[in-house]
């Protein structure tokens, strides 16, 4: 059966360990969607990740999985999917991230907000170059609605936080860390995985159709949904364990080794 959809994580899959997309990279990207493949970007990034990536790319348009699949965007832009925090369980995950001060940092329509300014927060800007904004109130902040909360912090004390965190707040929530230093809640049915079933719904392509590639726990559940999940070379075991085949590292250019082998290869 060929391979209909690609969905590419962005950190540590899509970029190499300096953040920077290949040529490469760029070129086989190119290539398949020549060849008639949809090519998805599927990140915890937000909406104007869009028009950064489709110029870096040079695509007009393609599919977007944003927010660790909270949002999902079709490539004529109109929105599939967007799904919120329930107010109560954003207000706890707030007041919990308070009481570990930690850096929180809140996507609220398409804005961002931190919980104070520091240097992690420069660091994040670093990547988003969105100008944060001071968080108000957590019920206030809450009740206006949250696409997305990450903690940033050391990745002992986030691991400290998942280990404390309330037993019944996994069955309400998705919480995963996406990077060693990003622990990220997004609302229970929002997931790479349910992303890429609405993608499939939308363009007529099956699960059996479609390669997920991604280096992180938030890519668990597309790897595990796709006919074909991959794991990049870079990706810690827990990952590799789940996917069906591993790619060369992000510095390697692991995913466009994986269009060329399984996409473009007898084409």
């Amino acid at each position: 059966m060929p391979y209909k959809l690609i969905a590419v994580d962005v950190d540590g899959t899509l970029l190499n360990s300096r953040k920077e997309l290949t040529k490469t990279t760029v070129e086989a990207v190119q290539a398949a969607v020549r060849a008639g493949v949809l090519f998805v970007i599927s990140t915890g990034r937000p909406l104007q990740a869009i028009d950064y990536f489709t110029g870096l790319l040079g695509i007009d348009a393609m599919p977007f999985i944003l927010y660790n699949g909270a949002l999902v965007i079709a490539d004529d832009k109109s929105v599939l999917s967007h799904v919120i925090l329930q107010v109560s369980d954003a207000k706890e995950i707030l007041t919990l991230g308070s009481s570990f001060d930690t850096t929180m940092i809140a996507w609220s329509n398409h804005n961002l907000y931190v919980s104070k300014m520091n240097e992690l927060v420069e660091k994040y800007y670093m990547i988003t170059r969105i100008t944060p904004k001071l968080m108000p109130s957590a019920d206030l902040l809450a009740e206006q609605g949250i696409t997305k909360i990450l903690w940033y912090d050391d990745e002992s004390r986030l691991s400290f936080f998942q280990s404390v965190l309330p037993i019944d707040l996994r069955e309400r929530v998705n919480y995963h860390t996406s990077t060693p230093h990003f622990l990220e809640f997004v609302d229970r049915s929002a997931s790479k995985a349910n992303a890429l079933k609405l993608l499939g719904e939308r363009y007529g392509i099956l699960p059996g159709e479609m390669i997920a590639i991604g280096d992180g726990c938030n890519d668990l559940s597309m790897i595990r949904y796709a006919g074909l999940g991959v794991a990049m070379g870079n990706a810690p075991e827990m990952v590799k364990a789940a996917a069906k085949l591993i790619a060369p590292t992000n510095d390697e250019d692991g995913v466009a080794r994986i269009i060329r082998d399984k996409i473009l290869t007898g084409r």
